[in-house]
């Protein structure tokens, strides 16, 4: 039998495809791989890549001033603080400036400055942002006292119309001796005003009319024969008699002399204190 003829040789294995980014820079490949792009893919990396474009061109031509890059969790204290001050805030807290802002005409306060300038940094509030800011608060403050003042002065004003009703042609009398009352007692001016604040103006006059009532002793007039006042309460008599007296109030409140020195006489010996000065305060609050 003839032989069998001997098999051809086996045809070598194919050489594997090259990748489709072969020749493609190293470093930009593996860019692709770090953002995540599917390498097996190239139309998957492809619209990857336009979507980054697409991003990108919408900064392109602008300024590199004003193109900031947010601090990484990792950042040192100097570069977060460079970032916020390209945002507008201040280096240093005693970069907010305060100067052109004024509560009710005056400077604000020392320690209202240092606070406003410590939470603002702590912060890290623009400077411009934090100046609006004050500005309207103290505003709002201005607004809420001018308010506050006008509704108490017209419950002053209510009161004191009320007061006037009930003491009629006595007014200007009771109020002498209520003054009178509310120096005994040692009270002043401001004093006055805040008990004013918390019980009205009605309260307090009331209040000290009757403790400036309560002064009055012995008569002053014994045996029909008038002489000097020897008791606190002789002396209140005779202003009481006095105040009575429409010619002789009308010389007193056109400051006479004689009559001005006789009621300072005799109030200070009711009431134990120099009291003109004081006295001349509390009408003002009447």
């Amino acid at each position: 039998m003839p032989e069998a003829a001997a098999a051809p040789p086996a045809a070598p294995p194919a050489a594997p495809p090259a990748a489709w980014h072969a020749g493609v820079d190293p470093a930009i490949v593996g860019m692709w791989g770090n953002k995540g792009y599917d390498l097996a893919d190239p139309g998957k990396v492809a619209v990857e890549v336009s979507k980054a474009l697409q991003e990108a061109q919408r900064f392109i031509g602008a300024p590199a001033a004003e193109l900031l890059r947010m601090p990484k969790p990792t950042a040192d204290a100097a570069e977060r603080s460079a970032f916020w001050q390209k945002l507008g805030a201040p280096e240093k807290p005693e970069g907010y400036d305060f100067t052109g802002v004024k509560f009710e005409g005056d400077d604000l306060e020392p320690a209202f400055i240092d606070a406003m300038r410590s939470v603002s940094s702590r912060i890290h509030a623009p400077k411009e942002t934090v100046t609006e800011m004050t500005k309207a608060f103290v505003k709002y403050l201005e607004d809420h006292n001018r308010l506050e003042n006008e509704t108490r002065m017209a419950k002053t004003a209510e009161e004191k119309a009320a007061l006037q009703r009930e003491w009629g042609a006595n007014f200007d009398h009771n109020r002498l001796q209520a003054m009178q009352g509310a120096m005994a007692a040692g009270m002043n001016e401001e004093q006055l005003k805040a008990l004013g604040d918390i019980i009205g103006y009605k309260g307090v006059w009331e209040m000290f009319y009757r403790f400036g009532a309560g002064k009055m002793e012995d008569k002053f007039v014994q045996g029909g024969v008038t002489r000097a006042p020897a008791t606190a309460g002789q002396a209140q008599d005779r202003i009481n008699a006095l105040f009575s007296d429409p010619d002789w109030q009308r010389r007193f409140n056109a400051g006479s002399k004689t009559e001005v020195d006789e009621w300072r006489r005799l109030t200070e010996q009711v009431t134990g204190v120099v009291a003109a000065d004081e006295y001349a305060r509390l009408g003002r609050i009447g």
